[in-house]
Protein backbone atom coordinates (compact mmCIF):
# COMPACT_ATOMS: atom_id res chain seq x y z
CA UNK A 1 0.00 0.00 0.00
CA UNK A 2 1.28 3.63 -1.18
CA UNK A 3 1.63 6.15 1.69
CA UNK A 4 0.30 9.45 -0.16
CA UNK A 5 2.53 11.64 -1.37
CA UNK A 6 0.36 14.65 -2.41
CA UNK A 7 1.06 18.66 -1.31
CA UNK A 8 -1.17 21.50 -1.61
CA UNK A 9 -3.27 21.61 -4.94
CA UNK A 10 -3.31 18.08 -5.57
CA UNK A 11 0.32 18.49 -6.37
CA UNK A 12 3.34 15.44 -6.34
CA UNK A 13 5.42 15.88 -3.02
CA UNK A 14 8.10 13.40 -2.40
CA UNK A 15 9.20 13.10 1.25
CA UNK A 16 11.74 10.64 2.90
CA UNK A 17 9.89 7.79 4.15
CA UNK A 18 7.09 7.64 1.31
CA UNK A 19 6.36 4.84 -0.56
CA UNK A 20 6.15 4.80 -4.26
CA UNK A 21 3.69 2.92 -6.57
CA UNK A 22 3.69 0.42 -3.56
CA UNK A 23 7.12 -0.85 -3.45
CA UNK A 24 10.16 1.89 -3.50
CA UNK A 25 10.71 3.39 0.30
CA UNK A 26 12.02 6.93 -0.06
CA UNK A 27 15.43 6.74 1.83
CA UNK A 28 17.07 10.12 1.10
CA UNK A 29 17.20 12.78 -1.49
CA UNK A 30 20.17 12.89 -3.60
CA UNK A 31 20.08 16.12 -5.54
CA UNK A 32 17.72 18.60 -7.49
CA UNK A 33 17.97 20.57 -10.93
CA UNK A 34 15.76 22.83 -12.72
CA UNK A 35 14.02 19.54 -14.66
CA UNK A 36 13.93 17.38 -11.64
CA UNK A 37 14.46 15.89 -8.55
CA UNK A 38 16.29 12.60 -7.25
CA UNK A 39 16.27 10.51 -4.28
CA UNK A 40 17.90 7.33 -3.03
CA UNK A 41 14.63 4.76 -2.06
CA UNK A 42 14.85 1.04 -0.92
CA UNK A 43 13.02 -1.97 -2.96
CA UNK A 44 10.89 -3.53 -0.57
CA UNK A 45 10.37 -6.62 -2.13
CA UNK A 46 14.01 -7.35 -3.21
CA UNK A 47 15.73 -5.55 -0.94
CA UNK A 48 18.01 -3.62 -3.02
CA UNK A 49 18.60 0.39 -3.45
CA UNK A 50 17.58 2.14 -6.35
CA UNK A 51 17.27 5.76 -7.27
CA UNK A 52 14.08 7.83 -8.10
CA UNK A 53 13.88 10.65 -10.93
CA UNK A 54 10.91 12.72 -9.99
CA UNK A 55 9.73 16.20 -12.03
CA UNK A 56 10.36 18.93 -10.59
CA UNK A 57 7.21 20.28 -8.58
CA UNK A 58 5.22 22.11 -10.57
CA UNK A 59 6.62 20.23 -13.80
CA UNK A 60 4.97 17.03 -12.74
CA UNK A 61 1.34 17.39 -15.05
CA UNK A 62 2.83 19.91 -17.86
CA UNK A 63 2.90 17.70 -21.39
CA UNK A 64 6.72 18.77 -22.38
CA UNK A 65 8.35 18.03 -19.50
CA UNK A 66 6.52 14.42 -19.21
CA UNK A 67 7.66 13.73 -22.59
CA UNK A 68 11.13 15.01 -21.68
CA UNK A 69 11.14 12.60 -18.73
CA UNK A 70 9.54 9.73 -20.77
CA UNK A 71 12.56 10.21 -23.77
CA UNK A 72 14.84 9.97 -21.48
CA UNK A 73 14.04 6.64 -19.86
CA UNK A 74 13.63 5.02 -23.61
CA UNK A 75 17.14 7.01 -24.86
CA UNK A 76 19.52 5.50 -21.89
CA UNK A 77 17.57 1.76 -22.27
CA UNK A 78 18.20 1.65 -25.98
CA UNK A 79 21.95 2.36 -24.93
CA UNK A 80 24.27 -0.23 -24.17
CA UNK A 81 27.46 0.85 -22.43
CA UNK A 82 28.63 -0.08 -19.15
CA UNK A 83 29.46 3.57 -19.00
CA UNK A 84 25.32 5.43 -19.20
CA UNK A 85 23.53 5.06 -16.11
CA UNK A 86 20.86 2.61 -16.68
CA UNK A 87 17.43 3.00 -16.31
CA UNK A 88 15.34 -0.20 -14.58
CA UNK A 89 11.42 0.64 -14.61
CA UNK A 90 9.32 3.54 -15.39
CA UNK A 91 5.98 4.42 -13.11
CA UNK A 92 3.18 6.88 -12.26
CA UNK A 93 2.30 8.33 -8.84
CA UNK A 94 -1.36 8.20 -7.37
CA UNK A 95 -1.36 11.74 -8.57
CA UNK A 96 -0.38 10.99 -11.98
CA UNK A 97 2.81 12.05 -12.58
CA UNK A 98 5.67 10.21 -13.77
CA UNK A 99 8.99 8.70 -12.56
CA UNK A 100 12.06 6.84 -13.80
CA UNK A 101 13.70 3.90 -11.77
CA UNK A 102 17.65 4.15 -12.05
CA UNK A 103 20.65 2.17 -10.99
CA UNK A 104 21.77 3.90 -7.58
CA UNK A 105 25.45 5.04 -7.57
CA UNK A 106 28.04 6.04 -5.15
CA UNK A 107 30.25 8.41 -5.61
CA UNK A 108 30.09 12.04 -6.94
CA UNK A 109 29.81 14.17 -10.48
CA UNK A 110 32.90 15.52 -11.53
CA UNK A 111 32.08 19.23 -11.03
CA UNK A 112 31.88 18.44 -7.29
CA UNK A 113 35.32 16.40 -7.57
CA UNK A 114 37.22 19.07 -9.54
CA UNK A 115 36.01 21.64 -7.30
CA UNK A 116 37.29 20.17 -4.37
CA UNK A 117 41.08 18.62 -5.96
CA UNK A 118 41.65 21.63 -8.86
CA UNK A 119 43.18 21.02 -11.95
CA UNK A 120 43.24 17.42 -12.49
CA UNK A 121 46.32 15.27 -13.30
CA UNK A 122 46.81 14.74 -16.93
CA UNK A 123 45.97 11.25 -17.27
CA UNK A 124 43.09 11.07 -14.80
CA UNK A 125 41.69 13.72 -16.90
CA UNK A 126 42.01 12.42 -20.32
CA UNK A 127 40.88 8.81 -18.48
CA UNK A 128 37.88 10.83 -17.34
CA UNK A 129 37.23 11.47 -21.23
CA UNK A 130 37.67 8.31 -22.43
CA UNK A 131 35.15 6.42 -20.16
CA UNK A 132 32.74 9.03 -20.90
CA UNK A 133 32.98 8.77 -24.47
CA UNK A 134 32.77 5.19 -24.17
CA UNK A 135 29.21 5.89 -23.45
CA UNK A 136 28.57 8.74 -25.73
CA UNK A 137 29.65 7.10 -28.69
CA UNK A 138 27.68 4.31 -28.09
CA UNK A 139 24.32 7.02 -27.89
CA UNK A 140 25.49 8.33 -31.14
CA UNK A 141 25.82 5.05 -32.56
CA UNK A 142 22.10 4.48 -31.95
CA UNK A 143 21.54 7.92 -33.14
CA UNK A 144 20.80 10.07 -29.89
CA UNK A 145 22.76 13.21 -29.07
CA UNK A 146 22.82 14.09 -25.53
CA UNK A 147 22.86 17.95 -25.78
CA UNK A 148 23.88 18.59 -22.16
CA UNK A 149 27.19 17.13 -21.57
CA UNK A 150 28.80 19.08 -18.46
CA UNK A 151 31.33 17.56 -15.99
CA UNK A 152 27.93 17.93 -13.66
CA UNK A 153 26.43 15.23 -15.65
CA UNK A 154 29.57 12.95 -15.57
CA UNK A 155 29.48 10.87 -12.45
CA UNK A 156 32.64 9.23 -11.15
CA UNK A 157 32.17 6.15 -8.63
CA UNK A 158 34.85 3.04 -8.31
CA UNK A 159 34.78 -0.37 -9.23
CA UNK A 160 35.61 -3.11 -6.17
CA UNK A 161 39.59 -2.77 -7.43
CA UNK A 162 39.12 0.78 -6.83
CA UNK A 163 39.78 2.63 -10.03
CA UNK A 164 37.82 5.08 -10.93
CA UNK A 165 34.40 4.71 -13.42
CA UNK A 166 32.57 7.11 -15.63
CA UNK A 167 29.15 7.24 -16.84
CA UNK A 168 27.08 9.81 -18.31
CA UNK A 169 24.11 11.06 -16.86
CA UNK A 170 20.93 12.30 -17.85
CA UNK A 171 19.61 12.03 -21.07
CA UNK A 172 16.29 14.68 -20.28
CA UNK A 173 16.82 16.74 -23.46
CA UNK A 174 18.41 14.03 -25.59
CA UNK A 175 17.95 14.68 -29.54
CA UNK A 176 16.66 11.63 -31.15
CA UNK A 177 18.22 11.42 -34.40
CA UNK A 178 16.00 9.21 -36.23
CA UNK A 179 12.71 11.03 -34.78
CA UNK A 180 10.80 12.86 -37.08
CA UNK A 181 9.88 15.50 -34.41
CA UNK A 182 10.73 15.90 -31.01
CA UNK A 183 8.06 17.41 -28.61
CA UNK A 184 9.49 20.20 -26.29
CA UNK A 185 12.45 21.57 -28.72
CA UNK A 186 9.81 24.39 -29.65
CA UNK A 187 12.40 27.38 -28.57
CA UNK A 188 15.75 27.46 -26.73
CA UNK A 189 14.07 27.37 -23.60
CA UNK A 190 11.55 24.90 -21.48
CA UNK A 191 9.75 26.51 -18.83
CA UNK A 192 12.29 29.05 -17.45
CA UNK A 193 14.96 26.14 -18.36
CA UNK A 194 17.74 26.95 -20.34
CA UNK A 195 18.10 24.04 -22.72
CA UNK A 196 21.88 23.18 -22.62
CA UNK A 197 24.37 24.04 -19.64
CA UNK A 198 25.66 27.91 -20.97
CA UNK A 199 29.51 27.04 -20.25
CA UNK A 200 29.30 23.99 -22.47
CA UNK A 201 27.19 24.12 -25.55
CA UNK A 202 28.07 24.41 -28.97
CA UNK A 203 27.45 27.53 -30.82
CA UNK A 204 25.37 26.03 -33.22
CA UNK A 205 23.33 24.68 -30.27
CA UNK A 206 23.11 28.16 -28.99
CA UNK A 207 21.54 29.50 -32.49
CA UNK A 208 19.08 26.38 -33.04
CA UNK A 209 19.13 23.81 -30.48
CA UNK A 210 17.17 21.50 -32.67
CA UNK A 211 19.47 21.20 -35.58
CA UNK A 212 22.43 19.71 -33.94
CA UNK A 213 24.04 16.33 -34.61
CA UNK A 214 26.47 14.27 -32.94
CA UNK A 215 29.64 17.01 -33.40
CA UNK A 216 27.85 19.39 -30.97
CA UNK A 217 28.70 16.38 -28.10
CA UNK A 218 32.23 16.90 -29.57
CA UNK A 219 32.31 20.29 -28.34
CA UNK A 220 30.96 19.28 -24.90
CA UNK A 221 33.58 16.94 -24.03
CA UNK A 222 36.17 19.74 -25.30
CA UNK A 223 34.85 22.39 -22.69
CA UNK A 224 34.99 19.46 -20.03
CA UNK A 225 38.42 18.73 -20.57
CA UNK A 226 39.50 22.65 -20.45
CA UNK A 227 37.65 22.36 -17.56
CA UNK A 228 39.12 19.46 -16.24
CA UNK A 229 42.59 20.56 -17.16
CA UNK A 230 42.46 24.19 -16.05
CA UNK A 231 39.91 24.51 -13.10
CA UNK A 232 38.17 26.73 -15.36
CA UNK A 233 35.78 27.04 -18.02
CA UNK A 234 36.56 27.73 -21.35
CA UNK A 235 33.83 30.79 -21.56
CA UNK A 236 32.99 32.15 -18.50
CA UNK A 237 31.25 35.79 -17.98
CA UNK A 238 29.25 37.43 -15.60
CA UNK A 239 25.72 36.18 -16.70
CA UNK A 240 24.62 33.12 -19.03
CA UNK A 241 23.82 35.65 -22.02
CA UNK A 242 27.15 36.63 -21.98
CA UNK A 243 28.79 33.48 -21.66
CA UNK A 244 26.82 32.30 -24.80
CA UNK A 245 27.76 35.37 -26.75
CA UNK A 246 31.05 35.04 -25.68
CA UNK A 247 30.89 31.11 -27.60
CA UNK A 248 29.34 32.36 -30.43
CA UNK A 249 32.20 34.91 -31.01
CA UNK A 250 35.02 34.53 -29.03
CA UNK A 251 38.20 31.91 -29.31
CA UNK A 252 38.84 30.52 -26.09
CA UNK A 253 42.36 31.28 -24.33
CA UNK A 254 44.62 27.90 -24.97
CA UNK A 255 44.89 25.72 -22.52
CA UNK A 256 48.66 25.91 -21.37
CA UNK A 257 48.15 29.42 -20.75
CA UNK A 258 46.63 28.44 -17.47
CA UNK A 259 48.58 24.66 -17.35
CA UNK A 260 51.92 25.18 -19.28
CA UNK A 261 52.86 20.71 -18.14
CA UNK A 262 49.77 20.04 -20.65
CA UNK A 263 51.47 18.85 -24.07
CA UNK A 264 50.93 20.67 -27.08
CA UNK A 265 49.54 17.54 -28.64
CA UNK A 266 46.30 17.70 -25.81
CA UNK A 267 45.96 21.48 -26.28
CA UNK A 268 46.22 21.00 -30.23
CA UNK A 269 43.27 18.45 -29.68
CA UNK A 270 40.92 20.78 -27.14
CA UNK A 271 41.02 23.49 -29.44
CA UNK A 272 40.18 21.08 -32.19
CA UNK A 273 37.45 20.09 -30.30
CA UNK A 274 36.26 24.29 -29.88
CA UNK A 275 36.38 24.84 -33.42
CA UNK A 276 33.32 27.80 -34.28
CA UNK A 277 32.90 25.58 -37.99
CA UNK A 278 31.69 21.49 -37.16
CA UNK A 279 33.52 20.79 -40.26
CA UNK A 280 36.98 21.66 -38.24
CA UNK A 281 36.21 19.67 -35.44
CA UNK A 282 36.90 15.79 -34.70
CA UNK A 283 34.12 14.25 -36.66
CA UNK A 284 33.60 11.38 -34.26
CA UNK A 285 34.22 10.62 -30.36
CA UNK A 286 35.73 7.37 -32.16
CA UNK A 287 38.11 9.96 -33.80
CA UNK A 288 38.65 12.27 -30.49
CA UNK A 289 38.81 9.23 -28.62
CA UNK A 290 42.05 8.05 -30.81
CA UNK A 291 43.64 11.21 -30.41
CA UNK A 292 43.48 11.36 -26.41
CA UNK A 293 44.45 7.53 -26.43
CA UNK A 294 48.10 8.07 -26.26
CA UNK A 295 47.98 10.18 -22.73
CA UNK A 296 45.88 7.86 -21.44
CA UNK A 297 47.18 4.86 -19.10
CA UNK A 298 46.87 1.50 -21.06
CA UNK A 299 43.85 -0.53 -20.18
CA UNK A 300 40.95 -2.46 -22.23
CA UNK A 301 38.46 -0.20 -23.77
CA UNK A 302 35.06 -1.35 -24.92
CA UNK A 303 35.56 0.74 -28.25
CA UNK A 304 37.85 -0.62 -31.05
CA UNK A 305 40.25 2.56 -30.97
CA UNK A 306 43.68 2.58 -32.14
CA UNK A 307 46.27 5.76 -30.87
CA UNK A 308 46.72 8.43 -33.82
CA UNK A 309 49.55 10.58 -33.98
CA UNK A 310 48.38 14.01 -32.83
CA UNK A 311 50.84 16.47 -34.69
CA UNK A 312 50.81 20.20 -33.24
CA UNK A 313 50.73 23.49 -35.07
CA UNK A 314 52.96 26.32 -34.04
CA UNK A 315 49.87 28.31 -34.61
CA UNK A 316 47.41 26.73 -31.94
CA UNK A 317 50.76 26.12 -29.02
CA UNK A 318 50.65 29.17 -26.47
CA UNK A 319 53.21 31.53 -28.47
CA UNK A 320 54.57 32.47 -24.79
CA UNK A 321 55.55 28.77 -23.96
CA UNK A 322 56.88 27.37 -27.46
CA UNK A 323 60.60 28.69 -28.24
CA UNK A 324 61.26 30.46 -31.43
CA UNK A 325 63.69 28.71 -32.80
CA UNK A 326 61.37 25.97 -32.72
CA UNK A 327 58.39 27.56 -34.90
CA UNK A 328 60.81 29.08 -37.38
CA UNK A 329 61.82 25.06 -37.74
CA UNK A 330 58.02 24.38 -37.86
CA UNK A 331 57.43 26.59 -40.57
CA UNK A 332 59.79 25.60 -42.81
CA UNK A 333 58.64 22.04 -43.03
CA UNK A 334 56.65 20.68 -45.83
CA UNK A 335 54.28 18.27 -44.36
CA UNK A 336 50.62 19.03 -42.46
CA UNK A 337 51.44 21.25 -39.63
CA UNK A 338 48.12 20.54 -37.63
CA UNK A 339 46.20 17.34 -36.25
CA UNK A 340 46.23 14.32 -38.69
CA UNK A 341 43.98 15.94 -41.92
CA UNK A 342 43.26 19.20 -40.77
CA UNK A 343 45.43 21.91 -42.81
CA UNK A 344 48.86 22.97 -44.71
CA UNK A 345 51.37 24.41 -44.29
CA UNK A 346 51.19 27.95 -45.76
CA UNK A 347 54.97 28.88 -45.69
CA UNK A 348 56.19 27.32 -49.25
CA UNK A 349 60.04 25.69 -49.24
CA UNK A 350 60.53 27.64 -51.88
CA UNK A 351 59.61 31.51 -50.46
CA UNK A 352 61.35 30.54 -46.95
CA UNK A 353 64.85 29.60 -48.61
CA UNK A 354 64.75 33.02 -50.64
CA UNK A 355 63.97 34.51 -47.50
CA UNK A 356 67.09 33.40 -45.61
CA UNK A 357 69.08 33.57 -48.55
CA UNK A 358 68.36 37.61 -48.34
CA UNK A 359 68.95 37.74 -44.40
CA UNK A 360 72.08 35.94 -44.94
CA UNK A 361 73.83 38.48 -47.47
CA UNK A 362 72.21 41.14 -45.12
CA UNK A 363 74.16 39.75 -42.11
CA UNK A 364 77.48 39.35 -44.17
CA UNK A 365 77.43 42.58 -45.35
CA UNK A 366 76.96 44.09 -41.65
CA UNK A 367 80.24 41.87 -40.74
CA UNK A 368 82.30 43.34 -44.09
CA UNK A 369 81.61 46.83 -42.96
CA UNK A 370 82.40 45.79 -39.15
CA UNK A 371 85.88 44.43 -40.46
CA UNK A 372 86.47 47.69 -42.18
CA UNK A 373 85.66 49.75 -39.23
CA UNK A 374 88.16 47.94 -37.05
CA UNK A 375 91.01 47.70 -39.63
CA UNK A 376 91.31 51.27 -40.11
CA UNK A 377 91.31 51.54 -36.26
CA UNK A 378 94.14 49.56 -35.97
CA UNK A 379 95.91 51.63 -39.33
CA UNK A 380 95.40 54.75 -37.18
CA UNK A 381 98.04 53.63 -35.13
CA UNK A 382 101.61 54.37 -35.02
CA UNK A 383 103.56 51.59 -36.74
CA UNK A 384 106.41 51.66 -34.03
CA UNK A 385 104.25 51.00 -31.25
CA UNK A 386 101.89 48.55 -33.54
CA UNK A 387 103.19 44.93 -32.57
CA UNK A 388 104.26 42.29 -36.17
CA UNK A 389 100.67 41.00 -36.01
CA UNK A 390 99.50 44.63 -36.20
CA UNK A 391 101.89 45.83 -38.92
CA UNK A 392 99.64 42.81 -40.98
CA UNK A 393 96.53 44.09 -40.76
CA UNK A 394 97.08 47.17 -43.42
CA UNK A 395 97.43 44.78 -45.89
CA UNK A 396 94.16 42.98 -45.00
CA UNK A 397 92.35 45.99 -44.14
CA UNK A 398 93.43 47.73 -47.74
CA UNK A 399 91.81 44.42 -49.70
CA UNK A 400 88.73 44.81 -47.61
CA UNK A 401 88.13 48.67 -48.16
CA UNK A 402 88.32 48.02 -51.90
CA UNK A 403 85.48 50.51 -53.53
CA UNK A 404 84.57 47.57 -55.77
CA UNK A 405 81.97 44.99 -54.10
CA UNK A 406 79.54 42.81 -55.95
CA UNK A 407 77.19 40.44 -54.78
CA UNK A 408 75.49 37.84 -56.65
CA UNK A 409 71.83 37.24 -56.46
CA UNK A 410 71.09 34.45 -54.07
CA UNK A 411 70.42 30.86 -55.66
CA UNK A 412 68.56 27.95 -54.29
CA UNK A 413 72.09 25.94 -54.89
CA UNK A 414 74.71 24.54 -52.35
CA UNK A 415 77.93 26.42 -52.40
CA UNK A 416 80.46 23.98 -53.57
CA UNK A 417 82.66 24.80 -50.56
CA UNK A 418 81.48 26.30 -47.44
CA UNK A 419 84.86 27.50 -46.13
CA UNK A 420 86.07 31.37 -45.54
CA UNK A 421 89.03 31.74 -48.29
CA UNK A 422 91.55 34.77 -47.32
CA UNK A 423 94.27 34.92 -49.63
CA UNK A 424 97.59 35.06 -49.28
CA UNK A 425 99.79 38.33 -49.81
CA UNK A 426 99.36 39.73 -53.07
CA UNK A 427 96.22 37.30 -54.14
CA UNK A 428 93.25 39.59 -55.95
CA UNK A 429 90.84 38.62 -53.79
CA UNK A 430 88.70 37.81 -50.95
CA UNK A 431 85.93 35.12 -50.95
CA UNK A 432 83.10 34.84 -47.97
CA UNK A 433 80.38 32.38 -47.85
CA UNK A 434 76.88 33.36 -47.62
CA UNK A 435 76.18 31.50 -43.96
CA UNK A 436 72.55 30.21 -45.29
CA UNK A 437 73.28 26.56 -47.06
CA UNK A 438 70.84 28.16 -49.64
CA UNK A 439 72.59 31.37 -50.40
CA UNK A 440 75.37 31.85 -53.47
CA UNK A 441 79.09 32.70 -52.10
CA UNK A 442 79.50 36.83 -51.77
CA UNK A 443 82.99 37.22 -54.16
CA UNK A 444 84.81 40.51 -53.22
CA UNK A 445 87.08 41.87 -56.12
CA UNK A 446 89.02 44.54 -55.14
CA UNK A 447 90.71 46.97 -56.87
CA UNK A 448 94.47 47.47 -57.65
CA UNK A 449 96.22 47.32 -53.94
CA UNK A 450 97.33 51.26 -52.87
CA UNK A 451 100.27 51.73 -52.39
CA UNK A 452 101.06 53.36 -48.82
CA UNK A 453 103.62 56.58 -48.12
CA UNK A 454 103.59 57.05 -45.01
CA UNK A 455 101.64 55.21 -41.20
CA UNK A 456 98.22 57.22 -42.18
CA UNK A 457 97.01 56.42 -45.96
CA UNK A 458 95.04 59.45 -46.28
CA UNK A 459 93.03 57.56 -49.03
CA UNK A 460 91.33 55.53 -46.34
Amino acid sequence: MSTPIVGQGGRFVPRVGAVVAGKYRIERKLGEGGMGLVVAASHLSLGGQVALKFLSTGDELRPEAVTRLTREAQSVSRIKSEHIARVLDMGTVETGAPFIVMELLEGQDLHKFVRKKGPLPIAEAVEFILQAAEGVAEAHAVGIVHRDLKPANLFLSHKPDGSPFVRVLDFGIAKNLQAKKEAGDVSLTVGTDVLGSPNYMAPEQIRNPKDVDPRADIWSLGAILYKLLTGRNAFEADNPSATLAMIVMEEAEPVRMFRPDVPPQIEAIVQRCLEKKIDRRFQSVDELACALLPFAPPRPRGRPWTPTPVLVSPVVASPVLVPTAEITASQNQTSPSTISGSSKSTHPSGRSNWTTAAVAGVITSAVIVVMVLVARAWIARDPAQASPAERFLPAVSAAVSAPLITTEKPSLAEPKDDSAVIPAKGSPSIVIPSPSATASAITIKPTQRPTKTNALDDRL
